[in-house]
């Protein structure tokens, strides 16, 4: 989705750095921004990200070298 000069905004699946009781780590689920400058973050939802708040972990990711492909882009 686009909003607010961004790129691409909506909610992603990241692995977690942490492991469950039995030993995996889990899936969470995360806002994620990219901006026209490359730059990617993500809050813990929406409403964090529209409130203002500070991106997890206090960073912003540079994926200047990356491409970004829709669901109807075939990756060969």
């Amino acid at each position: 989705k686009k909003a607010r000069g961004e790129c691409f905004e909506g909610y992603l699946f990241k692995r977690g750095g942490g492991t469950s009781v039995f030993g995996r780590k889990n899936w969470l689920e995360r806002y994620f921004v990219l901006a026209a400058d490359s730059t990617l973050q993500y809050y813990r939802d929406k409403d964090s990200y529209l409130g203002g708040g500070r991106p997890l972990k206090d960073a912003a990711y540079q994926l200047s070298s990356c491409r970004v492909y829709t669901a109807k882009d075939k990756i060969k």
